[in-house]
């Protein structure tokens, strides 16, 4: 029962009306009789687990009637999901989920608009700390979002999507694709030979993604003797390939350091080396021996050591920023595809690659109200509460206390986000 005196209980009835909208139309979920079910209720601080649903009918009639923060599905099929034990339920394979997501990403951005915040004085850090260093209370983490990490988060999912998957023989129509809700997006693989894979054959996969343990032996290495730095070629597969292609696009994409900084500034490549690359014509000599596909790179001025800060750089941008865990977990739980995240009121989106080219985080997957006329009460209840994009406008910052009027969605936001409460 939902207590009156429950500072959550005017955004739940929010989301109970919601849900009752939102399963006239819900998105089917595959093999959803194999599929095991948890979710996380507003009142209770543990995952309700073990669920399963012989149909749609039974799934959706439960996801209204419980209106549940967040919902899960596994990614393991079972021949009986429901059993609260493991080794019963009768594992039959599992989609290969990747979950890219900006919260693992170190941006610019994250310095300006997350906080650590002590719940009993209102101690504010940008620092992550896990004590108060006042009055040594708890801490909470009030993790934000804004345009340039949601980018980050798609500029992710198309090197996954562009560069990695076709290694494995997976084109961009056979994936499945969502908006998490969130900070980033969640990719689902669902081929037979795919979901057999055992967890080892999957780190495999994700060690190749991520480049982990990569260290080439054939190239990408300086040869002293001729003083050149044995690359690879813009028509060479896997990696080699990848790499020089990588490096062609940085060169033709910035003429200048001011350029590379905006895209790249936060990865702190040597000020020495950014200098020959994007403020001398020396860049024009390398991108003339990538695009006349010379495999060893030469640059007056570049020894051993500054190939090797290149190399490292190239292997960075190169590599693909995802969580790892997520991938190689044969026994997974995930986000439902079209129901609303608890820490922001967005829905779970479901996207095709091409819809996803041109997807707008802080738009596209609002399903509460943003009329103007029909505004929420909110009070502020933290004192750090940053600006945020909503459709076109942008709201805040605010300051603890402050009591304001706003869109309904803009309000279940930033109630969801546990920075104010509807009144």
């Amino acid at each position: 029962m939902i207590s009156l005196k429950d500072p959550t209980f005017e955004l739940r009835k929010k989301f109970i009306l919601k849900y009752t909208e939102l399963v006239k139309s819900f998105p089917l979920i595959d093999k959803i009789q194999n599929r095991e079910f948890a979710f996380l209720f507003w009142d209770k601080d543990y995952m309700v687990r073990h669920r399963g649903f012989s149909n749609p009918q039974l799934f959706l009639s439960e996801l209204k009637g419980v209106a549940p923060r967040h919902a899960y599905l596994s990614a393991a099929l079972y021949n009986s999901p429901a059993d609260k034990i493991m080794s019963n339920k009768g594992w039959m394979g599992c989609d290969f989920v990747v979950d890219i997501d900006s919260d693992h990403m170190d941006l610019s951005c994250q310095k300006k608009h997350d906080f650590y915040i002590c719940v009993e004085c209102d101690y504010v850090s940008k620092e992550n700390i896990t004590k108060c260093p006042k009055c040594e209370g708890l801490i909470r983490k009030q993790l934000w979002l804004c345009d340039e990490c949601l980018q980050a988060s798609k500029n992710e999912v198309i090197k996954l999507v562009d560069d990695f998957l076709p290694d494995f023989g997976i084109i961009k129509d056979n994936i499945i694709l969502n908006f998490s809700g969130h900070r980033g997006y969640h990719i689902h693989l669902r081929e037979e030979f795919i979901r057999a894979m055992n967890s080892e054959e999957r780190r495999q996969i994700v060690d190749y993604m991520t480049a982990t343990n990569f260290e080439p032996d054939d190239f990408f290495m300086y040869k002293q003797n001729i003083g050149s730095f044995l690359g690879s070629t813009i028509d060479d597969a896997g990696w080699k390939g990848r790499i020089a292609n990588n490096f062609l696009k940085i060169l033709n994409k910035h003429d200048s350091i001011e350029s590379f900084d905006l895209e790249f500034g936060h990865l702190d490549l040597d000020a020495k080396i950014k200098h020959i690359l994007f403020g001398t014509d020396k860049r024009e000599h390398i991108r003339n021996q990538l695009l006349n596909k010379n495999k060893y790179w030469t640059i007056r001025d570049v020894g051993k050591i500054g190939w090797e800060k290149i190399k490292k750089f190239l292997l960075t941008i190169s590599k693909c920023d995802i969580d790892v865990p997520v991938s190689i977990d044969t026994h997974r739980l995930i986000r439902v595809q079209g129901s609303i995240h608890g820490k922001t009121g967005f829905i779970v989106k479901p996207l095709d690659y091409y819809e996803m080219i041109n997807f707008n985080p802080l738009s596209d997957p609002i399903v509460f109200s943003m009329d103007q006329k029909k505004l929420v009460k909110m009070e502020i209840t933290t004192p750090k509460c940053p600006e945020i994009r909503i459709q076109a406008e942008y709201y805040g910052p605010y300051t603890k206390g402050e009591k304001i009027d706003l869109p309904e969605a803009v309000g279940v936001f930033l109630a969801c986000k546990g920075v104010a409460i509807l009144l």
